[in-house]
């Protein structure tokens, strides 16, 4: 009976050991594999360290539901159930998203190689989730304000009647910058001028901004920078979010995002929708803000072959209605006496198909293709434009890791197709433009501290001709607190009527671009320092410092033509573009406090124009100032304060400067949170400093936009999260 019970016992002993569970941690944005991951259970003395491919081995764990944890420095911690079976060894794969926390740890993926931003020798800056967060808080429809207070960027206002919105990096014109999605070139031809509208930010992961001449990286348009949004990817834990969100302006928005993955199969869906009512907010009868209302749907589909490969297709819908100007023709219907109306109506379709096979030693292979179909009707009194804008992007490359180096090599081919509807006048007329070009970049930790990247484009445009495009980094680490970086690179754009005027309403004064009009270049300069310490166990401060120095080529300017009054012709300048600046950042963090201090300095000038040589509409000082209270999970609270330094209008006057202050608390529950804000409690706008429409007004004339618009807007968000 003894010898049956120790059999009994002992076989019981070999199939519990049997049951083994297979952890394979992988870097959430990137998809390659974290080394050193800690995996731990809730059973003492069961856990393990995963090796340099990311794969992690627990054997002797009970049968049933069993909590795993997987943590490393520089990652969100993760927590998720694991099904063990008897005699039995599964695998489970699981995403850690790099830590807000700790940036210099993140993955970026703009400059291609998926290196983490401590060893770039490119300065990119990263806009992480936390402030995503705080700003989906007060702005959910778009990504204006998230932009807007990032150092030396500065979103613009440029219509009353329809609210368009640019942005500008280092001073120079919001034409100059080029805006990606996930690494896809994302607006471009007729639907520049309401990009940043159209932007949710509820399914964004991070922002990534690269300052300076960047067209080696993804060709024309970069002249003066470019930012790519992150979009968020599924996890094996589904993820909900759902916000609503109402403000005294009028402003009513609604927005749900969706992330989860079963097996081989992953899905995120984005829903928005966004509604705002015209206000006359200066009683002159006219729109400060015009009627909008918006709609957008973007489900996106991941297909997992195995834990290396990976295909996508994101499909997006986006229907946009304005409506601006005379508050009674917008109101009701216009009439002799309140003729001026001014209608845009959009609608955007696009479909961006991605696949990536991830090899050893961290080699991948990535394929892309989208294609954009936009629609875009304008009408104006006694005046109508409107067409059709196709664009598509294709791309190829490799990126190949071998000894030093990362090396990313590949192909891309796009298209820009306009088609005019005739039936809406006749001016500029169509264009169609297509460019095939090839890029290297060699990324070289020639020892710890050096580190080079050396990378160059050559595109061929069908009109324009062949662009060579060198760009050249280094990074020398000094010590682990202090670092500097110094970048020279080039840029381009092929002029259309958009581009150069990409927020004019009303095109029927300009011409057809002519055949002697070169494309715009430019060449650029950066130098970064970067210091951190910790001042005590409790305090850590970090000081960046960054000079810039940018120069545009050919830039393309409305002339007043031959033909007659009011009459345009686009002519490149008879000189160069300037801009040359620095920045300055300041952080402290202190337990739950958190502060920071920016400081802008940017002077802008032209060479073509010596009466009015000064850039318009670009603040020499601006300084943003930020303290934030957080106890995690429980409270936020946080206060800005922004100025805006004098600057310069198209006419050569001398626009007056200005302070703003906005104030955010949330408070966090289990599965939602209330978000109340107030924006420029200080009711700074435009209209105290000067008139915003000019008579006659049945045919009015507008002032340039310097400065807020909408005065104080106080708004209450309720944010559920599962």
């Amino acid at each position: 009976m003894k010898f049956f019970l120790v059999l009994l016992l002992l076989s019981s002993q070999v199939a519990f050991a049997q049951q083994k569970l297979v952890v394979r941690v992988l870097n959430d944005d990137t998809n390659q594999p974290i080394s050193g991951a800690t995996v731990t259970t809730t059973i003492a003395n069961l856990g393990t360290t995963c090796d340099n491919q990311g794969i992690g081995i627990i054997a002797g764990l009970p049968i049933g539901k069993q909590l795993i944890r997987i943590s490393t420095i520089g990652y969100e911690t993760k927590s998720t159930f694991a099904n063990i079976m008897q005699n039995r060894t599964d695998t489970l794969t699981v995403d850690l998203e790099p830590s807000e926390q700790a940036l210099q740890d993140v993955v970026v993926s703009t400059t291609r190689n998926n290196s983490y931003i401590k060893d770039l020798p490119v300065r990119v800056e990263v806009i992480g989730a936390d402030d995503i967060n705080e700003k989906i808080g007060s702005t959910p429809a778009n990504v204006s304000e998230l932009l807007g207070e990032a150092p030396g960027l500065q979103v613009l206002p440029t219509s009353t009647s329809t609210g368009n919105m640019s942005v500008r990096i280092q001073g120079l014109e919001g034409r100059y910058t080029q805006l990606l999605q996930d690494g896809f070139p994302m607006y471009g031809g007729f639907s520049g001028g309401l990009s940043l509208l159209q932007i949710p930010p509820l399914n964004l992961k991070r922002v990534e901004i690269i300052k300076g001449a960047s067209s080696a990286l993804y060709g024309g348009d970069a002249i003066a920078g470019l930012i790519n949004f992150i979009t968020k990817t599924p996890g094996v834990k589904p993820h909900f979010d759902f916000l609503m969100n109402q403000s005294q302006r009028g402003a009513t928005d609604i927005s749900s995002f969706y992330s989860g993955r079963k097996n081989k199969l992953g899905v995120t869906l984005l829903a928005t929708y966004d509604r705002q009512t015209a206000n006359d907010i200066n009683h002159d009868g006219f729109a400060d803000l015009p009627q909008s209302e918006t709609v957008t749907f973007n489900p996106k589909i991941f297909y997992y072959f195995n834990d290396s490969t990976i295909l996508s297709l994101s499909v997006n819908a986006t229907v946009d209605n304005r409506a601006g100007g005379d508050m009674f023709a917008i109101q009701n219907q216009p009439d002799a006496a309140h003729p001026y109306l001014e209608q845009n109506k959009s609608q955007r379709n696009y479909y961006q198909l991605s696949f990536t096979k991830q090899f050893h030693y961290g080699n991948s292979l990535t394929l892309k293709n989208s294609v954009s179909y936009y629609n875009r009707a304008i009408t104006l009194p006694g005046y109508a434009f409107g067409g059709k804008d196709w664009n598509s992007y294709s791309e190829a490359s490799y990126l190949l890791n071998w000894g030093k180096h990362k090396t990313v090599v590949g192909l891309n081919f796009t298209s820009d197709d306009f088609m005019q509807n005739i039936n809406l006048g006749s001016a500029p007329g169509r264009y169609s433009f297509s460019t095939f070009g090839t890029f290297l970049q060699d990324d070289w930790a020639l020892t710890d501290k050096l580190h080079s990247e050396i990378g160059f484009r050559g595109d061929a445009q069908n009109k324009y001709g062949v662009f060579p495009l060198p760009r050249i980094a280094l990074l020398y680490k000094f010590s682990p607190a202090v670092y500097a970086r110094i970048g020279a690179g080039m840029g381009y754009q092929v002029p259309t009527v958009f581009n150069i005027l990409p927020d004019q309403s009303d095109f029927s004064n300009v011409l057809p671009i002519s055949n002697a009009v070169k494309a715009t270049t430019s060449k650029g300069l950066n130098l970064d320092v970067n210091y951190t310490t910790n001042l005590s166990d409790e305090i850590t401060f970090t000081y960046d410092q960054n000079f810039f120095i940018t120069s545009i080529n050919n830039p393309v300017i409305p002339q007043p033509d031959s033909l007659g009054e009011g009459i345009y012709d686009l002519v490149n300048a008879g000189g160069a573009e300037l801009a040359r600046g620095l920045e300055s950042n300041f952080t402290f963090n202190m337990d739950n406090w958190e502060f920071d201090a920016d400081y802008t300095y940017t002077n802008a000038t032209n060479r073509f124009d010596k009466i009015r040589p000064q850039v318009p509409l670009d603040p020499k000082n601006k300084v943003l100032l930020t303290l934030v209270y957080e106890k995690e999970n429980h409270f936020k609270a946080g206060i800005e304060g922004y100025y805006s330094g004098k600057q310069y209008l198209s006419d050569g006057s001398q626009a007056r400067d200005y302070w703003t202050v906005d104030l955010v608390a949330e408070k966090m529950f289990k599965h939602f949170s209330i978000v109340a804000n107030i924006e420029n409690v200080t009711d700074t706008r435009q209209s105290r400093f000067g008139p915003l429409v000019m008579p006659p007004y049945n045919h009015p004339s507008f002032s340039e936009i310097y400065a807020p618009l909408a005065g104080r807007i106080a708004n209450l968000e309720i944010r559920f999260q599962l």
